[in-house]
């Protein structure tokens, strides 16, 4: 969901793939990575906490999702604004918990 968020948010999660790289090429701004192999998000929570307060302060829409595999290994939480995105991109993955963002209503 494109918006503003907070830890409380039951935040996507992509396990086996990652959208990140459907997300940037639509145009849209990586604007925070964390790499949880090398930390856990509780430890991580501050950091993340205060990422979320200052875009959510600069009034700016984004989306996150945690994505994960097991072998090779990454776990990653990640958050993108809509940068330079203009138009329609759907994401959706062979039935695994996936989400969509689609063009406005009229």
């Amino acid at each position: 969901m494109v918006g503003r968020h907070s830890l409380d948010y039951p935040f996507p999660v992509f396990k086996g793939w990652t959208p990140a790289y459907l997300l940037q090429g639509a145009g849209f701004k990586l604007e925070f990575h964390f790499d949880l192999r090398k930390t856990s998000l509780a430890v991580s929570q501050p950091v993340v906490k205060q990422k979320l307060r200052e875009l959510n302060k600069k009034g700016i829409d984004y989306l996150v999702f945690r994505s994960w595999r097991g072998f090779p290994p990454w776990d990653s939480f990640q958050g993108y604004s809509l940068g330079s995105f203009k138009g329609y991109c759907r994401i959706h993955f062979k039935g695994l918990e996936a989400f969509y963002l689609t063009e406005p209503e009229e």
